[in-house]
């Protein structure tokens, strides 16, 4: 009697711990957000250097303003450092009372390397709720 508890005691551990990991590695998992239905980066880079950086974010209907803040880094080492796209912060920052931000930004890369562009959305609505997506490319 002690063999069949225990052998149905390991059991139960075992569907316990693999369920949950299974259930990471679905397909067609994506985030969930309380106030955006989505929210995407892309980043392109042309030959010559020049880095086109495309957001948008759509949200329900309970949304009264959108903010974004948008950013270039450049890998250096292990660490990322924020590169120079002529503004005086080095960020592009969009504000909108609107539900859907569809933004484009362009900047001269001023040499090769691997890239990454950082958007933050703070989306307003019946809560404030903060995103930030990530996209990259080298040059």
């Amino acid at each position: 009697m002690k063999k069949i508890i225990s052998l149905l005691l390991v059991m139960i551990t075992l569907v316990q711990v693999i369920i949950p990991v299974s259930a990471t590695h679905v397909q067609g998992f994506s985030a969930r957000y309380v106030n955006a239905e989505q929210a995407t980066v892309t980043i392109s880079i042309s030959a010559s250097g020049v880095a086109t950086v495309r957001i948008t974010c759509s949200g329900n209907s309970d949304v009264s303003s959108i903010s974004t803040t948008t950013y270039i880094e450049r890998k250096s080492g292990t660490s990322w450092q924020r590169v120079n796209i002529g503004t005086t912060t080095n960020t592009w920052t969009y504000n909108t009372t609107q539900s859907r931000v569809a933004k484009s930004y362009t900047a001269q890369l001023s040499s090769t390397g691997q890239y990454r562009t950082v958007v933050v959305f703070v989306v307003k609505g019946s809560t404030s709720e903060t995103i930030t997506k990530y996209a990259s490319g080298s040059y």
